[in-house]
């Protein structure tokens, strides 16, 4: 007999013996230290798009991602608007998704007899991300990087965008 509400229906689950912390606050004790190191590494990020920008020549077959607020920006990335490429991260590329074919031969998650939804999705959903995302290429930035690493970036997409 389980001392919490009899009227609860546990199935096959049973309880199981743990630490009595909630995740919040494990959550809340790993982020509050972290916080303390944020802005030390929120200079060293901006800092890197600073130099990596500053030494890209004008762009002949792209332009930089527009960012809405640059003093706010946390520049852990950086992103160029180009051509368009082939992206698997990109959800018109996502053949299992849009068909509805699951993952296994039940085909869940959209013939799970939980799921009473009826999405339904097309390659055209989304226009604007049809049009930019295929074309956006993403560099990451980090506190570890240098600046030499920075100019190093910068001169392979003066380089490659010469050449194109």
């Amino acid at each position: 007999m389980y001392l919490w509400d009899t009227n609860f229906d546990l199935g096959d689950t049973r309880p199981f013996c743990r630490a009595g912390y909630r995740g919040n606050e494990l959550v809340s004790a790993v982020l509050r230290v972290q916080l303390k190191r944020i802005e030390p590494v929120l200079q060293k990020t901006r800092a890197n798009r600073s130099v990596l920008v500053s030494h890209l020549n004008a762009g002949q077959n792209y332009q930089l991602q527009h960012v809405d607020d640059p003093e706010g920006d946390a520049s852990i990335s950086f992103g160029l608007i180009s051509g368009a490429f082939p992206d698997r991260h990109l959800y018109m590329h996502w053949d299992a998704i849009l068909n509805k074919t699951g993952a296994t031969d039940r085909g869940y998650p959209w013939k799970d007899p939980a799921y009473l939804g009826n999405v339904e999705y097309s390659v055209d959903m989304c226009p604007n991300i049809l049009d930019i995302l295929p074309r956006t290429l993403k560099f990451g930035i980090n506190a570890e990087m240098t600046e030499q690493n920075m100019i190093e970036i910068a001169d392979a997409i003066n380089k490659v965008d010469a050449r194109i």
